[in-house]
């Protein structure tokens, strides 16, 4: 399978900036439609073919009675969020309460919010949600980043 880029467009305040830190509350938040094709492709890449995400005959007799996309597929876009929006970010701790699933076909939000900032090394805390289309909590979490520091000298 050739790799695909997916665009990504980052809503909300949290920007890299050259001469400051993050403050708290800043936010991230990314959205898109968990599309047939993508978690198609998501099975193919992380080998989880689980019909309960492809079939809508197997998802039909489970408690969902749709298919559900992976969810380590909608809370990568977590990821995509810190990585779009800062170079060089090292994910260091992520945390996920799957609470309910996001189902094929349906838009999927995830949002970061700036709850603690640490000074040296410069790393940055954020809540973790991921909302289906109307707005339900999907997972819950958090997630610790390691960001190079803007203000910090240059080393030589």
């Amino acid at each position: 399978m050739a790799a695909r880029r997916i665009a990504a467009t980052i809503g909300g305040n949290l920007k890299a900036h050259p001469e400051r830190r993050l403050a708290l509350g800043q936010f991230g938040e990314l959205s898109r439609v968990m599309s047939p094709e993508l978690v198609a492709g998501f099975a193919e890449v992380s080998g989880d073919d689980n019909p309960v995400h492809l079939s809508k005959e197997y998802a039909a007799k489970t408690r969902f009675k749709k298919p559900i996309a992976h969810g380590m597929l909608y809370s990568s876009m977590i990821s995509t969020i810190f990585g779009a929006q800062f170079e060089g970010a090292i994910y260091l701790r992520q945390t996920f309460e799957f609470k309910r699933p996001v189902f094929v076909g349906d838009k999927a939000t995830a949002k970061v919010t700036v709850t603690d900032v640490q000074v040296d090394p410069y790393i940055v805390t954020c809540r973790t949600v991921i909302e289906d289309s109307a707005g339900k909590v999907c997972t819950d979490g958090e997630a610790s980043v390691l960001l190079p520091d803007p203000e910090a000298a240059p080393r030589a």
